[in-house]
């Protein structure tokens, strides 16, 4: 359901991951000296805050009385500037 593979790490260790992770390419380690002029003082971001939503809901279809339902993430007071209620 989630494209997840397992792999026992160490003897005694369950890691679960994406199945992207394992197949992903390395890229760039920005965070070596080599790339600090290109990366160094670029980050720079802002929000809507307003936009932003107070809280995500997250349905599946295998869903019954007390199987997978789960509950909202609510953001309050982190980010959003909107009082929770």
């Amino acid at each position: 359901m989630f494209n997840l593979e397992y792999r026992i790490e160490g003897g005694n260790i369950l890691r679960l991951e994406h199945v992207s992770y394992y197949t992903k390419n390395e890229g760039f380690d920005l965070t070596l000296d080599k790339w600090k002029k290109w990366v160094s003082g670029k980050r720079q971001y802002t929000y809507d805050t307003p936009a932003l939503p107070e809280k995500e809901t997250f349905n599946f279809m295998e869903a019954g009385p007390g199987d997978f339902t789960g509950v909202p993430i609510t953001y309050s007071m982190c980010v959003t500037k909107r009082r929770p209620g």
